[in-house]
């Protein structure tokens, strides 16, 4: 196990590993992801701190201007707790066109909410455009998130008058299994429901990564979302994540 970072970057091998994952259908994935694919080869050793050494390894070679940006997703890491004004202004803007669903899921309006803004595009290409896809990493200010539920509660009104009975609105969530997940988790879960959202806790939950801990032979305690796309595979991941949200023609619990 050689758990050389530098020598990860420079050999070619990191680039080797975005390509995978983007063949499997993940552009612009996270290093995150891209960590737990080296650790799953044995090549970098699964702790806290292979991770932090990978990205300061990723920042130095691109300080050397060794390794381009572009190929990974931009919006990662835990500095990265929500949107600058300029960006919140942008998604305001775009709210209205991003957030209207061609159809209901079953009778209900799904909307996915991604804890970490870095892996909204993959989720998004995985729904396929067809629900809306958010980040409560942009809902730091509350005024946003209050958007957000009001856009989704106007469709809901839309297709009642169209359909002639109440559809309801309903959050599925996708975040890390780990204590500052949880917490976020709960967080969320409690301020959407105060609100007559229902909130669908989707992945990571306990059971998942205990099944997941039973095929590989580890004994883990926590395993972020890009993590599970990865060992799931993201093609796979899509696929059950549409089943779930009865994009396929059926949804599961």
């Amino acid at each position: 196990m050689k758990n050389d970072y530098m020598a990860i970057i420079e050999s070619g091998r990191l680039r080797e590993v975005i390509e995978f994952l983007n063949s499997e259908g993940w552009q612009d994935p996270t290093l995150r992801g891209c960590w737990y694919v080296l650790c799953d080869g044995g090549e970098i050793r699964e702790t806290r701190n292979s991770y932090k050494k990978l990205d300061g390894a990723l920042s130095r070679a691109r300080d050397r201007n060794e390794f381009p940006y572009g190929l990974l997703s931009h919006n990662e890491g835990t500095d990265y707790r929500g949107l600058l004004p300029d960006e919140l202004r942008a998604y305001l803007r775009e709210f209205p066109r991003q957030n209207v669903p061609p159809e209901l899921c079953n009778g209900v309006l799904k909307a996915v909410m991604v804890e970490k803004v870095g892996l909204l595009k993959f989720v998004d290409m995985a729904v396929k455009g067809r629900v809306p896809v958010a980040s409560p990493q942009g809902m730091v200010r509350k005024e946003w998130a209050v958007h957000w539920i009001h856009g989704l509660q106007d469709l809901a009104r839309r297709f009642e008058g169209e359909l002639g009975h109440a559809v309801r609105v309903r959050i599925i969530y996708i975040g890390d299994c780990d204590e500052y997940g949880a917490k976020i988790k709960a967080h969320e879960l409690s301020w959407f429901q105060d609100r007559g959202v229902q909130f669908d806790l989707w992945a990571v939950q306990p059971d998942q990564l205990r099944a997941l801990n039973r095929v590989k032979g580890k004994e883990r305690h926590e395993l972020h979302a890009d993590g599970f796309i990865v060992e799931v595979g993201p093609k796979e991941f899509g696929r059950r994540l549409r089943k779930h949200l009865g994009l396929n023609g059926s949804s599961v619990a």
